[in-house]
């Protein structure tokens, strides 16, 4: 990357591995001087299948023909 030229690159985007297991926090500094922990939950990513997704899974196919999605597209 550090061959290409300056104006080459308008944005770099990062997503963290799926279904990794882990918590990620968000790490910062006091900057108001009031008490503030040194991190927090961003997000957790972790992904469990439940009832609620199941259902959503068993119904994707008619789902999908209501949107009237392309039936190549469906059948993948």
């Amino acid at each position: 990357m550090r061959k290409l030229p300056d104006n080459s690159i308008d944005l770099i985007y990062l997503d963290p591995p799926f279904n990794s297991k882990r918590t990620y926090n968000i790490m910062y500094k006091n900057m108001t001087g009031q008490e503030v922990p040194e991190q927090i939950e961003a997000f957790c990513d972790t992904w469990e299948m439940d009832a609620e997704k199941q259902e959503l899974l068993n119904n994707m196919v008619v789902t999908m023909k209501n949107y009237k999605m392309d039936a190549d597209f469906v059948a993948a």
